[in-house]
């Protein structure tokens, strides 16, 4: 079969009469078949001989997928003498060339003429001996899979309707091209696919076309599709009234899919923010060390606790408004410290816990391995649940230390004159200034505290020693009785605390459902803030709870910088038993701490009453 049947080309009875030597001029049939999908533009012609001439052609313009024919003719008889050329440019950025065809007698030719990764492939041939009718095809060949700059979009029309091109966009049309442009319309059930072509290595291939959806009723539907490389391809519809679908999968690294369809129903919500709550069952408290997002155009909405305390949870929320970027997963990490079996110290610890928006689930890890303790995951975007459990604390306190016996003229280097100082403003309001020096305005109030409790057997001598400090400190009456010291020679060396009193320590923060407990810094080291205290408080029913909570941060309490006062909180305390209650149920409630023996094991008990809510 001659090569322009097979093809679907027919040539003119004229010049199949010409091949049989009957007709009276010379005549020659050009066909030129685009098989791009971009056009080509004439930019030079010419023919070899005088005599000839195109007739109907050569076209200017030969769009995506097209096909030109023409003619030359020449007024002499006999052989043809029509060769020639035809130089068209194929104008893509990237692949920009020029093709130029070239033809005499029975040779044609075809070459791709610049400079340039060039992928087309031109081709020419003859269906004749004698060279009257030729046929150049203009053809890329280069495999689509081969070139890292290209992106395939891949389009289903499930929709029962026809889709009319409606717009389309390239994000960087300086440095991107439609290869293959998207189709300007897609029938029923029909599958279509469209190329871009980056011009640079790190270009994204990003863009974005948009379809009507013919007849689709009374509302007039816009279906759009989004794509970019690393990215996930994003389907719209507009108006988005659950009419329509579209439906973005990743094929591959440099392939996208898009499936439009009928739907009948509420249109889908939008993405929900991921909820992580963290729930601290162990008795001690747990250090935020690390908190990293994997996606970087995702957010907080808000942030995990840096600290969660023993019998605690936190919560957080993670948000990413961009469509094509929508992972929100992420790690956060605390620390925790366990002491050594064998005495020698604590071991740290760290718990991280990497939750997922996306599979795979969600998971979490101790490292190193702590005996006892766990963190389990459940829950899945949007709402995942990490507990922490694990491990206990007893209730031991250490031997208390003693306090130190003062007199007048002491201006030791620690904070025991300054806490002096103040227990005398607590009990008198004696308006001293605490500047921890003990004079004659310090020895006078001394005095008049030891005559206040005199009827009581406290000695009225000026010295504060272990009777004198026990009715300060509201402790157990003790005999008189100095430290055995030589007079003004003790400093307290390193860290050493006392709660300000040893009764009434507890006071109820008013609306902030916390109670707070005071200490009072006496060591010459003022680093005591982040230590440790142990807590037990037993509920009205019964129930215990054992936990840790650290020192605060100092409140200067004298000029000296000495004596500070470090608050103890115990916040929510109406869930300390109840993770739901939005009020502590009423009732006695008993409240024991004890600070580390490091710090001299001081310790109080006592008992707060929680009334009922009006």
């Amino acid at each position: 079969m001659p090569l322009l049947a097979s093809l679907g080309l027919r040539a003119p009875k004229s010049s199949r009469s010409a091949l049989a030597g009957a007709a009276p001029r010379a005549q020659t049939t050009m066909t030129i078949r685009n098989a791009m999908g971009v056009p080509i533009t004439l930019v030079d012609s010419g023919l070899q001989f005088k005599t000839a001439r195109f007739e109907g052609g050569p076209p200017s313009t030969i769009g995506p997928h097209g096909k030109a024919t023409f003619r030359i003719v020449e007024s002499t008889l006999g052989a043809p003498k029509t060769g020639g050329q035809l130089l068209y440019h194929i104008d893509m950025k990237r692949h920009n060339a020029n093709v130029r065809f070239t033809w005499a007698n029975i040779n044609a030719k075809a070459r791709i003429e610049g400079e340039g990764p060039f992928s087309h492939k031109v081709e020419a041939v003859t269906d004749s001996d004698k060279g009257n009718t030729y046929l150049f095809i203009v053809q890329d060949v280069e495999d689509f899979n081969a070139d890292p700059l290209q992106m395939r979009i891949d389009l289903l029309n499930n929709s029962g309707f026809e889709l009319r091109l409606h717009g389309t966009e390239l994000q960087d049309s300086e440095h991107n091209e439609f290869r293959e442009p998207p189709p300007p319309l897609v029938v029923k059930k029909a599958a279509t696919s469209f190329l871009v072509q980056g011009l640079r290595p790190e270009s994204e291939c990003a863009g974005a076309a948009s379809w009507v959806v013919a007849e689709s009723g009374e509302r007039r539907h816009v279906v759009g599709v989004r794509w970019r490389k690393g990215a996930r391809p994003v389907g719209s519809v507009t108006p988005n009234d659950g009419a329509f679908l579209v439906e973005g999968t990743v094929v591959a690294q440099d392939r996208v899919k898009f499936v439009v369809r009928k739907h009948d129903g509420p249109p889908p919500e939008p993405q929900k923010p991921t909820r992580v709550t963290i729930v601290n069952n162990a008795p001690f408290a747990l250090v935020q060390d690390l908190l990293q997002l994997d996606n970087e155009r995702a957010g907080f909405n808000s942030r995990p606790a840096p600290t969660i305390e023993g019998g605690r949870r936190t919560q957080f929320e993670v948000e990413a408004k961009d469509p094509e970027f929508p992972d929100q997963s992420g790690i956060v990490a605390y620390t925790f410290s366990i002491d050594r079996q064998d005495g020698s110290g604590p071991v740290e610890h760290v718990v991280a816990m990497d939750w997922r928006s996306e599979p795979p689930p969600s998971f979490a890890r101790i490292s190193p391995p702590a005996d006892g303790m766990s963190c389990e995951v459940s829950g899945a975007h949007p709402g995942i649940v990490f507990t922490f459990a694990g491990g206990s604390l007893d209730f031991d306190p250490p031997a208390q230390g003693r306090e130190p016996t003062l007199r007048k003229g002491d201006k030791s280097a620690d904070g025991w004159v300054e806490y002096l100082q103040e227990a005398l403003n607590h009990h008198l309001g004696a308006g001293l200034e605490v500047d921890g020096d003990f004079g004659a305005q310090t020895l006078k109030a001394v005095k008049a505290f030891q005559k206040k409790h005199k009827d009581e057997g406290v000695l009225e001598d000026g010295i504060v020693g272990d009777q004198t400090w026990s009715f300060l400190r509201e402790g157990v009456p003790q005999k008189p009785r100095t430290d055995g010291r030589k007079p003004h020679t003790f400093v307290e060396k390193g860290v050493e605390a006392r709660w300000v009193r040893e009764k009434r320590v507890v006071a109820l923060e008013a609306g902030a459902d916390a109670l707070v407990m005071t200490a009072i810094c006496v060591g010459d080291r003022a680093d005591i803030a982040g230590r440790p205290v142990r807590l037990r408080v037993t509920s009205p029913s019964g129930e215990k709870k054992v936990f840790e909570r650290p020192l605060g941060a100092a409140r200067p309490a004298s000029t000296t910088g000495q004596g500070s006062l470090h608050d103890v909180h115990i916040r929510n305390f109406s869930t300390l038993f109840d993770d739901t209650a939005s009020s502590p149920p009423p009732g006695d409630y008993t409240i024991e701490g004890f600070l580390e023996k490091e710090l001299g094991g001081d310790f109080f008990s006592e008992t707060v009453t929680i009334v009922a809510a009006a």
